[in-house]
């Protein structure tokens, strides 16, 4: 199931395999119309609590997702610091990205400054807690508590790094509510080369620990 415009009009396309084995594509659905009006509704200012609630059909209408937890969750995520529904768009998208691969190679004196704290140790724990289950938002104080107890950090000086690792990013939205959202992703959203799901996130943090200790 995806969304395909056809001149100014959105609709869901659905392929499925049929009872002689042949693919089938049929609509099922119009999503909503992608005209200039549309897109001038983009840059209209608008509270926060106006962009929540608009943002959803918005997702649906580009082809996020379809289910209501996941729309709401992103939408808590996008509308922050947004006034227009153009920001909730670029908010979600840039707090969903993982930049993690490039970001760790860059030359920044706060970057350098967390990589230098103990965060190889932090890496393999984070690591292990998504092995053992921990790793989950409704796991999270728990988590949080594992973390804590091995790694000898807390506060800042322990989400800190857990987001640069997570995400690639030493700042955004809060961490908890982010891989919650990337749960309900791993059912409901596509993913590309930026917007990847939380066990990809985990298999580029075992690549980058095993070459660092390739590297001694």
């Amino acid at each position: 199931v995806r969304p395909v415009r056809l001149g100014q009009h959105v609709y869901r396309l659905t392929i499925c395999r049929g009872d002689t084995g042949y693919l089938k594509t049929f609509f099922t659905s119009q999503l909503g119309a992608w005209d200039s009006r549309a897109r001038a509704e983009l840059d209209k200012v608008r509270s926060k609590a106006e962009v929540e609630r608009e943002l959803p059909s918005l997702l649906v209408l580009h082809g996020f997702a379809d289910e209501p937890k996941l729309l709401a969750c992103a939408a808590r995520v996008g509308c922050v610091s947004s006034s227009t529904l153009r920001d909730g768009l670029k908010r979600l998208r840039n707090e969903l990205a993982f930049t993690f691969k490039t970001a760790v190679t860059e030359d920044d004196p706060k970057l350098r400054s967390v990589l230098a704290t103990g965060f190889k140790d932090l890496v393999a724990e984070t690591i292990a807690a998504r092995a053992a289950g921990d790793l989950r938002s409704q796991r999270w104080e728990h988590m949080l508590a594992r973390l804590q107890e091995r790694s000898g950090l807390s506060g800042r000086a322990l989400f800190k790094p857990l987001r640069f690792a997570l995400t690639g990013r030493l700042q955004g939205h809060d961490l908890r509510e982010l891989v919650n959202l990337l749960e309900l992703c791993e059912a409901g959203a596509p993913w590309n080369a930026e917007f990847v799901p939380l066990d990809h996130r985990i298999s580029t943090l075992s690549d980058w620990l095993a070459s660092q200790h390739d590297d001694l």
